[in-house]
């Protein structure tokens, strides 16, 4: 596009690009090395089980899930990659630094000031909220919902063209990607046609509708397609949207509030800040942390309607418009989530993954209220505005780093586990059954077990995936819950995993799995060491009366 020619020509891009890139770099130089953490397990089964298809496995069923592009290219990087954890992290990765350069480039469309576009970009990538998304292997695929949505508001904040109808059909496939990535972008159908409306206020009415119309034609074709099947089989679509009063009364007036706190103080600072008043009373917490949350929100509000009204009586017409479109993008980004179905819609925190999109719209934000400066003289508030944003910046971070250094060292510990039980076993028996036990518990569960936040019984069968077994082993969730345990047999193999060893025992004995198919070992926390105990509990399980 000609705009932004002369935008590379002019603002030497490359540079700020560097710029943008090294700070990336910074912030997270060891996410590429996590490891796989959790739902990424069960997703892997599926794919083995459906292949591709497990792409659109919710379709036509009641679950508000449904994110076929998102899964289908997490099919793409297993199919190539297999487990290889770099791969499925440097492409989140790659998304999450686009997505801070499209929130540079939005910044520098509508301040038409470099210095303040890169302030944007930087606030976005060191936000320290959005750690857990992005540090999530395979879950953090999608981040590219975001860049769709950007990518579809530069769209909307082009400038005046005689190719409107074309600009919206972009503008609505680009939203319709968004909704497939995953479904937090659904408030882009409010936001992209009235945004439009805001910023296009000079235009003809037909010249709006020409842009306006692609993105409610191709909406409704998205929601027949999406619910049409719901209908047809009668679904309650009570299970789908929470539609009692009470709970989005209390969700409206509360959940705007929290995300808007949210977004820009990270969830450990808050939850410091919450100990402070507590003695680690979860009840009495999680009231400090509402009232925290919700208070620092009106507070930000009042700040927020304080400046609109000077926008207003100084006429600034222009400002007044970026304004809106910024605080609207903030709104639209907390909407799907008062509509989140029973207790996934009863939250305190806001998972850091549902915060990704707002993080734009408060970096955005900031970056205004640095350029309009409407409080204090032009200086003192300069000073003031870039050592608040340079404190951020550094907090993010900091705050990005220790994640990442905890995750690293959580899943290397996970890593090590599996390659030494591979590198024992490399070929498995075709029945074989899995014993462990473990003299330290994790996750807040009562039993002892091994360090990991999904059954370990599913994820060796998903690290063993090369050894075909049989469909039924990972379509249905089969020993995939943190506590699980089991045995099943399909054809000619079988597969168990057990911490408890009488169950041990009964099932070998009843199935009479040869003691050469049983393989154990014991995990030491303290010392973080995995010890063989086959040859133990193979003697064990045969004076105990197997035969």
């Amino acid at each position: 596009m000609k705009t932004f020619s002369k935008f590379i020509n002019k603002h030497t891009f490359s540079t700020d690009a560097a710029l943008l890139f090294l700070v990336f770099v910074i912030t997270y130089r060891l996410a590429p090395l996590i490891f796989f953490q959790q739902d990424e397990w069960r997703g892997f089964s599926l794919m083995i089980a459906h292949g591709m298809s497990s792409a659109i496995l919710n379709f036509g069923s009641s679950s508000f899930h449904l994110v076929p592009l998102n899964l289908s290219l997490s099919y793409l990087i297993f199919k190539f990659f297999h487990l290889n954890y770099l791969a499925f992290n440097m492409v989140g990765l790659s998304f999450h630094f686009l997505n801070g350069f499209l929130t540079y480039l939005i910044s520098f469309r509508i301040f038409k000031k470099r210095w303040l576009a890169i302030i944007s970009g930087v606030l976005f990538l060191t936000s320290g909220v959005s750690g857990q998304l992005v540090m999530w292997p395979a879950v953090s695929i999608s981040t590219l919902s975001l860049t769709l949505a950007l990518l579809a508001w530069l769209v909307v904040l082009k400038e005046k063209s005689k190719h409107g109808f074309l600009d919206g059909l972009l503008a609505a496939i680009l939203m319709i990607l968004a909704f497939l990535t995953v479904e937090y972008s659904l408030g882009l159908l409010f936001f992209l046609p009235i945004v439009y409306l805001v910023i296009h206020n000079r235009q003809t009415l037909s010249e709006r509708m020409r842009f306006i119309i692609p993105i409610f034609v191709l909406s409704f074709l998205y929601f027949l397609v999406r619910l049409l099947p719901l209908f047809i089989k009668g679904t309650d679509t009570a299970k789908i949207v929470d539609t009692s009063s009470s709970p989005i009364l209390n969700k409206i007036f509360s959940m705007p509030f929290k995300y808007l706190t949210q977004t820009i103080i990270p969830e450990d600072i808050l939850v410091w800040i919450s100990h402070l008043f507590t003695k680690n009373a979860i009840k009495a917490e999680t009231l400090v942390f509402d009232s925290l949350t919700i208070s620092f929100g009106i507070l930000l509000s009042i700040i927020l309607i304080f400046l609109l009204y000077l926008l207003i009586k100084r006429k600034e017409t222009n400002n007044l418009k970026i304004f809106i479109s910024i605080l609207f993008f903030l709104f639209i980004s907390c909407a799907p989530y008062i509509l989140l179905p029973g207790i996934a819609g009863q939250f305190s925190i806001f998972p850091p993954r549902y915060l990704y999109f707002g993080i734009t719209g408060t970096a955005l934000l900031i970056t205004f209220v640095l350029n309009v400066n409407p409080f204090v003289p032009k200086n003192k508030v300069k000073i003031t505005a870039l050592a608040i944003i340079s404190l951020m910046i550094l907090v993010g971070i900091v705050e990005n780093i220790k994640r990442e250094q905890t995750l690293l060292e959580v899943g290397k510990t996970r890593e090590s586990i599996l390659v030494s039980i591979q590198k024992s076993y490399p070929k498995l028996p075709k029945k074989v059954v899995f014993y462990t036990e473990s003299d330290s518990s994790y996750y807040y569960q009562q039993e002892k077990i091994l360090p990991f936040q999904s059954g370990v019984g599913q994820t060796l069968l998903v690290w063993y995936f090369e050894e075909n077994y049989d469909k039924s082993f990972y379509d249905d969730g089969f020993l995939w819950e943190i506590n699980n345990q089991g045995y099943r047999e399909a054809g000619d193999r079988g597969f168990g995993y057990f911490r408890d060893y009488q169950a041990l025992s009964d099932t070998v004995k009843k199935y009479k799995i040869p003691l050469e198919s049983v393989i154990a070992f014991s995990w030491h926390g303290d010392s973080k060491k995995l010890i063989n105990i086959t040859d133990q509990i193979r003697r064990k399980l045969e004076e105990n009366g197997y035969e």
